[in-house]
């Protein structure tokens, strides 16, 4: 009965076809398209559940939450993470709640003392002995699992069994932002916010750059920023997509435009805390690059790159060494359905969206500060900082701009007389990709 009633409310709607580059606006607002992506896609997709930190000892638990759905991250050992339906095989109480470590590496239903090994076995039924010999089937027991796998340090899960491997899923995408050595990088900082738009909505801020000579007009007015054509788009299969950032392009013609461009741009970012990405050495490498002349034949990043890596060596910083091509690609990179991991050399940042309580027109944003740390040096203490959006210093600048034209936009979409999102199909070819992705599976 369940799954007949979740199939009907699921069901595809002839009106939210794609037009062309024409995207209607119900699959932001209307109710039954998020009931959808609930009876389709997230029960069928890979999704981030948490980062492996979160998980270092033997039974620490990380809880996912999507829509209704609650899975529990487990470590199981050293070499083994899994994940399971966060329900008990006998009335379905959910086995834990949030983050934490299970005692003796058991969990143990709070209801009536049903007891699970970390690998899923059931270890004790309460008055075993009262039930039928069916139902003690170790088998029918055991809880069920879910897929569960790991890229660059973010754990990924996947309620479908059938579904094919993680790899296969992102693999379009993870190959330029692999190039960045994404797997050596620690959690410097998590953050998370919850605000009024869809989650598509606000994931899209993230996988274009054409709102920014608007919505962003720091960029050029107080740093000297190129435009958003400046990016190198490449879309790529199953809906990722990545935009490899041109530095020199982006910071002008001239050497002394490079110079002091350059060095506006890390530290301002720095400065806001928005980005993640660049630390204290970032932006003095940039002013010690930006006060001297820029060789003739090179360029400004150029000089810096030769300040990071003989700074990487002296520190014992492993970092990675892309050739010039491969360095090219080096930018925001999106994984279907709702990742996006923006890397330097270096460090990155790495922002996920999942809908809200209702469904529709509430999310939740996570984004982590990542970081190559020296050989020796221990990452921070892993910790989640909820954030108001409204809070500038908390968030930084440029994420508040995002968050102050977001929710208007979603505001917007309910209007009668705006019916679809017209997209530009070169600068926000990742938003119409995505949406023809979202296809293959609600459209099932």
């Amino acid at each position: 009965m369940t799954s007949q009633i979740r199939s009907e409310r699921g069901g595809w709607n002839p009106d939210w076809e794609i037009d062309g580059n024409c995207v209607p606006a119900a699959r932001y607002t209307d109710p039954a398209y998020a009931d959808a992506e609930q009876a389709n896609l997230w029960p069928r997709a890979w999704q981030v559940a948490c980062r492996t930190e979160q998980l270092l000892e033997k039974g620490s638990y990380v809880e996912y939450e999507i829509g209704d759905q609650s899975i529990l991250v487990v470590r199981v050992d050293r070499d083994t993470i899994k994940a399971f339906f966060n329900s008990c095989r006998h009335r379905g109480t959910t086995l834990a709640t949030g983050s934490g470590c299970f005692e003796r590496g058991m969990m143990s239903c709070p209801f009536h003392g049903w007891t699970y090994r970390l690998d899923g076995r059931c270890a004790l039924v309460t008055y075993a002995d009262e039930l039928s010999e069916e139902q003690r089937d170790p088998e029918r027991l055991r809880l069920v699992e879910c897929q569960a796998e790991v890229w660059a340090n973010f754990v990924f899960v996947n309620m479908d069994p059938e579904a094919a491997p993680l790899e296969e899923a992102i693999g379009p995408g993870t190959r330029w932002a692999d190039i960045a050595a994404i797997d050596r990088m620690s959690v410097v900082w998590h953050r998370r916010t919850v605000f009024p738009a869809n989650w598509k909505n606000a994931l899209a801020a993230f996988q274009e750059a054409y709102h920014a000579e608007t919505a962003h007009p720091q960029f050029q007015t107080e740093i000297g920023y190129g435009d958003p054509g400046s990016f190198g788009y490449f879309p790529d299969e199953k809906g990722c997509a990545h935009a490899g950032l041109l530095p020199d392009a982006v910071f002008g013609e001239e050497p002394a435009d490079q110079a002091a461009a350059f060095y506006r741009f890390v530290s301002y970012s720095h400065g806001l805390g928005d980005s993640g990405q660049y630390s204290d050495v970032d932006v003095a490498l940039a002013k010690k690059v930006s006060e001297r002349p820029v060789p003739k034949g090179s360029s400004i990043y150029a000089e810096y790159l030769k300040e990071l890596y003989a700074h990487a060596a002296e520190h014992r910083i492993p970092l990675p060494t892309p050739t010039p091509e491969e360095a090219a690609h080096i930018g925001s990179t999106f994984l279907f359905p709702n990742l996006v991991v923006t890397p330097i050399i270096g460090g990155a940042v790495a922002m996920l969206f999942r809908p809200g309580s209702d469904g529709v027109e509430s999310c939740s944003m996570d984004w982590w500060s990542l970081r190559i740390l020296p050989e020796d040096e221990k990452a921070p203490e892993y910790a989640i900082c909820d954030v108001d959006y409204h809070d500038m210093e908390a968030v930084g600048e440029i994420l508040w701009q995002d968050f102050a034209t977001v929710p208007r936009s979603q505001k917007g979409m309910r209007a009668r007389g705006f019916e679809q999102l017209s997209l530009n199909p070169i600068q926000e070819v990742a938003i119409l990709n995505m949406h023809h992705e979202l296809d293959c599976y609600l459209k099932r």
